[in-house]
């Protein structure tokens, strides 16, 4: 989605009502936090407007598993 819409947080928005689960994966394939996406900005966006789906973190290990996906989960949830 990040290539194609200019603004994504705006589009999100726009289709929210049929939206119940967001897949999340960097634009390099890595897991968030791993790559250019602002994903604190988008869940924050998301949030604010009452969005309560699930989260789905996808993207491929790029070397240690468990570092990889702390960093991901500290992304999306906002936690260190």
């Amino acid at each position: 989605m990040n290539i194609e819409e200019h603004d994504m947080t705006a589009e999100l928005l726009r289709y929210l009502s049929h939206i119940d689960e967001l897949r999340v994966s960097n634009n390099n394939r890595l897991y968030p936090g791993l790559g250019g996406i602002d994903f604190r900005h988008v869940i924050e966006c998301l949030e604010a407007v009452g969005f309560r789906g699930a989260y789905v973190i996808e993207g491929n290990v790029e070397k240690d598993p468990v570092s990889s996906l702390g960093t991901a989960v500290a992304t999306v949830t906002g936690y260190n």
